[in-house]
């Protein structure tokens, strides 16, 4: 059942009951008032009897006193309409109401309602002395009026129920509309389409409840298409990583078969062998390359590394160490420049990451290049930067360049040995130790790579330590 009919038959019936209970107390009510004053008037005509049979009983003897008493009940019950009777007990016992007539004394009244053909009447009874006094009251007006009342009541509720069976009807239907339209939305957002809205405004709404309501779906419809579109993201990226790996895979395997076939179809110079077993070797090389790349991708996904506080110095002389190759293969100048701090690192990775950040530099500087590995304290952070002035990044490219397999001039990237996954593992790395890489690029004019990281609170022990970096010349100039 709707909810707009439950509140419509709840409202409908709690309404009719308390209107119809209303009406027949405020009737009954005014039923019982005319009653009471019938009642009153009648008592006090019975009052009257009393007060002249009381007086001619004591000034006149019986004979006298029942002649009057005659002549004065004919003269009130002619002036009054309403038959009075005055006599002794057994004359009038039938008359009063049984099983009070013996209890009544002299100066008490009592009441009775008597059904007759026409109608009902009220008779008052009192008692003096060995003589009941007896008048009647007619109740057919009270009574019409009471039954008039009714009747009108009555066509007073028929039409008024139609009225209000019309107005809870549009009512219940004007509060429940928003929430067939929040429903609506409810069921599209069930089919599939997480585009869809409601409008939540307070004028749509009607209600802050269900204003809350429509703004509560809203926000999960949004929210759950937001992750509908992660999800489709993702889903977007393993089949991109998938194609570029059979692609990354199938190319040098692609030379290796072929080179291999030439090596076993001909008897070739000893030249050519050496130089084809070079390309098998490279292509060899860099497939081994690529398949540790990726093994250790997945073991920073599934691995739990423990980090260590590592001072800069410690961590520059490493990297220092580990890059010192790369100066005397491409032919340029590293430069190194870092403030003393303590930052919390699993090193060994971090010199991964670093050492691939410099190498792609390198790479992107061609010969008698320069480029700068720096440290930097910044408030609570440490930024490490690796900046070269080399071929540089298009801007629409750098949102793609953490992407595994992407490559911005895959032929270069190819024929230095790249395959795509060194910036990819560089952010993983970086994301494990909860810090950020932002990258800033201007094509011809070079790149800059920035590791932000969080810097640890220090002991006192480790305080002097730092000092005594300071001391030494940490932040000093070195050229390789």
């Amino acid at each position: 059942m709707k909810i707009s009919l439950k509140i419509f038959i709840f409202t409908y019936c709690i309404m009719i009951v308390v209107t119809v209970l209303g009406g027949f107390l405020l009737i009954n009510y005014e039923y019982q008032k005319n009653l009471e004053q019938a009642k009153m008037r009648a008592q006090e005509h019975n009052e009257t009897l009393y007060t002249y049979v009381a007086t001619i009983e004591e000034l006149l003897d019986s004979e006298r006193a029942n002649y009057s008493l005659d002549n004065l009940i004919e003269r009130m019950s002619g002036e009054t309409g309403r038959e009075v009777l005055v006599g002794g007990h057994d004359a009038l016992l039938t008359q009063i109401v049984a099983g009070k007539a013996t209890e009544l004394e002299t100066g008490q009244w009592i009441y009775a309602i008597w059904e007759e053909k026409g109608g009902k009447v009220l008779q008052v009874t009192s008692r003096y002395e060995e003589r009941y006094i007896i008048n009647y009251y007619d109740l057919s007006e009270i009574l019409a009026s009471r039954d008039a009342n009714y009747t009108l009541y009555k066509n007073i509720i028929i039409l008024t129920s139609a009225v209000i069976a019309i107005v809870l009807y549009l009512f219940s239907w004007y509060i429940t509309r928003p929430l067939v339209k929040v429903t609506k939305m409810a069921e599209r957002l069930s089919m599939g389409d997480y585009e869809a809205r409601v409008d939540d405004s307070e004028e749509h709404m009607k209600s802050y409840e269900v204003q809350k309501l429509g703004s509560t779906l809203n926000l999960m419809a949004e929210r759950t298409q937001e992750h509908m579109q992660e999800l489709e993201e993702e889903a977007r990226r393993k089949e991109e990583f998938m194609g570029n790996f059979a692609h990354e895979m199938k190319t040098p395997m692609t030379s290796i078969i072929g080179y291999a076939d030439l090596l076993r179809t001909y008897d070739l110079k000893p030249e050519k062998r050496r130089e084809y077993s070079n390309f098998i070797y490279n292509e060899g090389k860099r497939v081994e390359q690529l398949s540790l790349n990726l093994l250790q991708m997945i073991v920073l996904d599934k691995k739990d590394f423990e980090k260590k506080l590592v001072s800069a110095e410690e961590l520059f002389a490493q990297i220092k160490e580990s890059v010192h190759f790369l100066g005397e293969k491409y032919r340029l100048t590293l430069h190194f420049k870092y403030d003393p701090a303590y930052i919390c690192m699993e090193k060994s990775l971090m010199v991964t990451a670093i050492l691939n950040l410099v190498d792609n530099a390198c790479k992107a500087s061609g010969e008698k290049g320069d480029v700068y590995v720096l440290g930097k304290r910044i408030g609570e952070k440490y930024a490490i930067a690796i900046v070269d002035f080399g071929v540089g990044i298009p801007e629409d490219e750098i949102a793609k360049i953490m992407e595994p397999f992407y490559m911005v001039d895959k032929s270069r990237a190819r024929r230095q040995g790249g395959a795509g996954l060194g910036l990819s593992l560089c952010q993983k790395i970086i994301q494990i130790h909860k810090g950020e890489l932002h990258v800033t690029s201007q094509p011809g004019k070079g790149t800059w790579m920035t590791v932000l990281l969080n810097i640890e609170d220090k002991t006192s022990d480790e305080a002097a330590m730092e000092k005594n970096a300071v001391k030494e010349g940490g932040d000093a100039d070195e050229n390789q």
